[in-house]
């Protein structure tokens, strides 16, 4: 989950009970699917902060991508300027 959502400059997402952490990564996608930022995650309970500053409105996705590159859970946030 990210808070604030919608935001417009800074957001925090959150990553929690997520078991197998290792070689695992949250990546933030746009609506076509271009990988806007990447963030390994290094524990079981992670916080990542995205800087929304450069990102155009619109709606985002973030995903947890596995060590096996499946991707366990995505969500939806939006950038309004």
């Amino acid at each position: 989950m990210n808070h604030p959502n919608p935001f417009s400059d800074i957001t925090i997402i959150e990553v929690q009970g997520f078991d197998d952490f290792q070689n695992s990564h949250l990546l933030v996608e746009n609506t076509t699917g271009q990988i806007i930022q990447s963030f390994e995650i290094n524990q079981k309970d992670s916080k990542f902060e995205l800087n929304g500053t450069k990102l155009v409105s619109g709606i985002y996705y973030y995903s947890i991508i596995n060590k096996n590159q499946t991707r366990v859970k995505t969500n939806i946030m939006s950038v309004i300027k």
